[in-house]
C-alpha cells in the first residue's frame, strides 16, 4: 500500500498550489461516506499562506496513446 501511495504522489498526480509544486505531498486512501467511492486524500498545510485567493491544481496523467491530448487539470479555488 505504501508503494501505491508514494507512486500516486510522486508519479501520477502532480499537485500545485498557486502554480508552485507542493513538496512532500502525502496521500492516504479515502472513501466518500455518501457515494462509497474510493480515492486518494491529501492534506495541504495552509497555515502560512497569505490572506486572499489561492488555487490548488491537480494534474492527471495522460494515457500512453494520448500524446496530443492536454493533461487533465482540476482547479479548486479557495480563499483564506
Amino acid at each position: 500500500m505504501t508503494a501505491l501511495l508514494e507512486c500516486a504522489a510522486t508519479q501520477l498526480y502532480r499537485v500545485e498550489l498557486d502554480k508552485q509544486p507542493i513538496e512532500n505531498l502525502r496521500y492516504d486512501i479515502a472513501r466518500d461516506p455518501r457515494s462509497e467511492l474510493r480515492g486518494f486524500q491529501a492534506m495541504i498545510d495552509i497555515r502560512e499562506l497569505s490572506p486572499g485567493a489561492h488555487e490548488p491544481s491537480i494534474y492527471a496523467p495522460r494515457k500512453e496513446d494520448e500524446q496530443d491530448v492536454a493533461e487533465a487539470r482540476w482547479i479548486i479555488p479557495f480563499w483564506r
